[in-house]
């Protein structure tokens, strides 16, 4: 039985770790705008592509106009939430 339980409590771990790791998605481009106050970051991918993000301000702490970075996000409604902002 404690078997049984052991592999269930696993299997439902793996699962959502996952999920999760699915559900996160990355963008890599060149920063257009970036207001850290509001938490408001602009990326733009070769000229035709741009994603606009919400973020924490802490996240968006060193991140400049012009910056390449990678965006770490989520989707939530029609909202792009950056989770991670990273400088390249």
């Amino acid at each position: 039985m404690k078997r049984g339980l052991h592999t269930l409590v696993l299997t439902v771990a793996i699962f959502v770790l996952l999920v999760g790791a699915a559900l996160a998605k990355e963008f890599t481009g060149k920063v257009g705008s970036v207001d850290a106050a509001a938490g408001k970051l602009s990326v733009k991918k070769m000229m035709i592509l741009k994603k606009n993000f919400t973020a924490e301000s802490s996240a968006l702490e060193g991140i400049a106009k012009g910056d390449k970075v990678t965006v770490t996000y989520e989707k939530e409604g029609d909202m792009n939430k950056a989770q991670k902002v990273e400088k390249k």
